[in-house]
């Protein structure tokens, strides 16, 4: 599958524009799956190359979050019944797993791989009332939370993160913020 809507999510790997929507979901996910297994010999632009097209775009992805298209965003996500966000990867996060326009394109990719910047490992986790909560190995963000609230909670699965996070926690045992426990 190059793109996936599971309840209020869409799983693709660079992103949605309102175009890709009108060509077809489907559609794409058929052409790609056409070529992969070699009954097709090319793909459109607009699925596999350019830098608009599914696979390459990062007009959500960019750190900065002023830089990122809100507004195509939402108009790509209101093409697709019950679609609240969009989770792609593709363009590493150096801070970690992450959501810019309220939380509406989840960006995902945090370059585990020696070959990118061999980031720690992050996890999104989706719970069946799709909340999210990013489960994390990476200190740093432990001690960034503890600073910003004033705490020092050392015995805890479940750091909740700052906003720019869609609720993040870090591995190591129990924690609770604002009456929030994780476990």
């Amino acid at each position: 599958m190059t793109v996936l809507v599971m309840g209020d999510n869409v799983f693709v790997h660079g992103g949605l524009l309102p175009n890709h929507v009108s060509y077809g979901l489907e559609r794409i996910n058929e052409e790609v799956r056409d070529w992969i297994g070699g009954s097709r010999e090319n793909l459109s632009r607009n699925i596999g190359r350019g830098r608009n097209s599914v696979v390459w775009l990062r007009k959500y992805s960019n750190e900065l979050a002023a830089n990122c298209d809100c507004l195509m965003l939402e108009r790509a996500l209101g093409m697709i019944p019950g679609a609240k966000r969009m989770i792609m990867g593709h363009t590493i996060q150096e801070g970690g797993i992450n959501g810019v326009c309220g939380n509406k394109a989840i960006r995902i990719d945090v370059g585990m791989s020696r070959g990118c910047i061999n980031g720690l490992p992050e996890v999104l986790e989706i719970d069946r009332n799709s909340n999210l909560r990013v489960l994390t190995s990476n200190p740093l963000y432990r001690e960034k939370i503890e600073a910003s609230r004033g705490t020092s909670n050392r015995n805890g699965l479940g750091l909740l993160l700052p906003e720019h996070r869609p609720g993040a926690s870090r591995s190591s045992g129990m924690t609770s913020f604002n009456g929030v426990r994780w476990q």
